[in-house]
């Protein structure tokens, strides 16, 4: 995390959140290209400098951005480059933010494009109006905490690289819904190198559930679109396609288990389908968030304070959950998205303890009782000879047989 005009993209990201929405700083945009040689196989066109992010069932996914600067040129160029990047990501809502007085020429142009001009004296005031003395907003989201909190995660080995990759950059070029099964197999591909007895270890995997749980938000306007009195149904076509696209891949499943078939001394045909093998699981962890999805915004925050938390060894103060999150149920949200993480990558299971332990008061989950050993979810194991598609090692089992 680069600490160059950090300053105002902390303020700014405090004012979204008291605005009550999720925010993220630095977040990479571009494209996959074809590789050539050793050159990379992404081109990065920008970043945004601070994202919210909202959702409510009335609205759908609601994301604004922030540009951040310190410098007092090309303020124009900026402007126009601002609602660019507002129309590439489909944010409502765009701030330019300087330390400078801005000219009355920019803040028309500003107005014109639809843009928010904010110099030194506006942002003031927008923070004064939002309560930005409170204690949670000065702690967790305060310089010191959010520096240590990059500074751990940039602190992972090597091995993890890739991971990081996809986290700060591969996740933004994929399409959204494609990162429902993305997610799982890159954190699968790299389970072993994450040694939950690191400081790092609980800050990454929450930071990571932050981000399956915007791919999920993202979903939920799919799913309601498709078929609102069935989920079931629309989850179904944002993991596979539509019916074409499900045709399609169940095509290529014939045609693979065809080939296992013809191979010689083959014992077992490993079976080949066309969605994930922890789709019940994923299918439930859906389900509960479309019955209680007015609080889905409610466990993207408390997992962002989550995340910070951890990598500051604090919990989170208890009275979050009633002045910031409006429900525990949105606590409770956020550790079922952990745990799915945590089951479906098979990962150290003491991380979810150790959530619980940041999230819930007496570091106790209430909801967790007769389901605290996962006994009633779905085996995300795939089955004996079953190749998963959608993890790395499935595809590259598949690609040598």
């Amino acid at each position: 995390m680069t600490q160059r005009d950090m300053d105002q993209k902390l303020q700014m990201r405090r004012a979204f959140w008291l605005m009550g929405a999720s925010t993220r700083l630095e977040v990479k945009l571009g494209s996959l290209i074809p590789r050539e040689d050793r050159r990379a196989d992404r081109q990065e066109w920008t970043d945004l400098d601070v994202l919210a992010i909202h959702y409510a069932p009335v609205s759908g996914v609601t994301q604004l951005v922030a540009d951040c600067k310190t410098s007092r040129t090309r303020v124009a160029e900026r402007i126009f480059w601002l609602r660019g990047v507002m129309d590439l990501t489909g944010a409502r809502q765009g701030f330019l933010v300087r330390d400078f007085p801005l000219p009355a020429a920019a803040r028309q142009l500003a107005f014109r494009l639809g843009v928010s001009a904010l110099d030194r004296e506006d942002r003031e005031a927008l923070l004064r109006d939002l309560r930005e003395d409170d204690p949670v907003v000065l702690g967790l989201l305060n310089g010191p905490a959010v520096s240590r909190w990059g500074s751990l995660l940039s602190a992972t080995p090597a091995e993890l690289d890739r991971l990081h990759r996809y986290r700060t950059t591969g996740y933004w070029l994929a399409p959204r819904h494609r990162n429902l099964t993305a997610l799982p197999a890159a954190v699968t591909a790299a389970r072993d190198m994450l040694d939950s007895s690191q400081p790092w270890s609980l800050p990454l995997v929450v930071d990571l559930a932050w981000l399956y749980l915007f791919a999920l938000v993202i979903a939920l306007d799919d799913i309601g679109r498709i078929r609102l009195a069935d989920p079931r149904i629309g989850l179904s076509q944002v993991v596979v396609g539509d019916e074409r696209e499900r045709r399609e891949k169940d095509a290529i499943a014939a045609q693979l288990r065809s080939l296992f078939e013809a191979m010689p001394k083959r014992q077992q045909v490993p079976a080949v389908d066309v969605v994930p093998p922890y789709y019940e699981d994923l299918s439930d962890l859906v389900i509960r968030l479309w019955r209680r999805r007015s609080l889905a915004i409610d466990a993207l925050r408390t997992l962002e304070l989550a995340t910070v938390a951890a990598a500051n060894s604090v919990a989170v103060p208890s009275f979050v959950v009633t002045d910031f999150v409006e429900h525990s149920l949105g606590v409770k949200l956020a550790s079922d998205v952990v745990r799915f993480i945590i089951r479906t990558c098979r990962l150290d299971r003491s991380l979810q303890g150790r959530f619980d332990d940041l999230t819930f008061e007496a570091g106790r989950n209430p909801f967790d009782s007769a389901t605290a050993d996962d006994s009633t979810m779905t085996s995300s194991e795939p089955k004996q000879g079953q190749i998963d598609l959608f993890s790395v090692e499935g595809r590259q089992e598949a690609g040598g047989r």
